[in-house]
C-alpha cells in the first residue's frame, strides 16, 4: 500500500521514499525509492522500528550507548528482566522474536546521517 500510494501520488521528481527492509518487488520500485537493508548484525539489529528512525546512533538517550533502553518489547518476563539487567540484546520492532535472543526496541538509526542527507536534498529544492 505505501509503495503504491507513493508511486501514484508523489509525482515530483525530487520526491523520495526511504524504504528500510527488503528490496520491493521490481514492479513497485522506482528511482525515487531508496532502499537500505534493516538487518545489521554489526549493530545487533534484526529489523527496524519506527521509534528509531529519527535518532542518531550518538544520541545520549536512545543511541547505541544510550541510557534509555526500551526493554518492554512484547517478550517474556524472563527476557525482559535480562534486558533490564543490562545483558546483551538484539534490537527490533515490537514483538519480533528469534530463538535464543533477547530483544529491546530499536531506538536509533545507523543510517541517520545518510537519511538526513536525503532529506536535505528534498528540502533544498528552490
Amino acid at each position: 500500500y505505501v509503495l503504491d500510494t507513493f508511486n501514484a501520488r508523489f509525482t515530483h521528481p525530487l520526491s523520495r521514499l526511504i524504504w528500510y527492509g527488503n528490496e520491493p518487488a521490481p514492479g513497485q520500485k522506482n528511482p525515487k525509492v531508496v532502499v537500505r537493508n534493516d538487518f545489521l548484525p554489526e549493530y545487533r539489529i534484526a529489523r527496524f522500528s519506527h521509534m528509531g528512525l529519527m535518532f542518531s546512533p550518538a544520541n545520549p538517550l536512545y543511541g547505541v550507548n544510550g541510557t534509555q533502553r526500551i526493554c518492554w518489547n512484547g517478550q517474556s518476563s524472563a527476557d525482559m528482566q535480562k534486558c533490564l539487567n543490562g545483558e546483551p540484546v538484539w534490537y527490533s520492532d515490537w514483538g519480533y522474536r528469534e530463538p535464543g535472543k533477547v530483544f529491546a526496541r530499536l531506538t536509533f538509526n545507523p543510517y541517520f546521517e545518510w537519511q538526513s542527507g536525503v532529506m536535505m536534498e528534498v528540502l533544498a529544492y528552490p
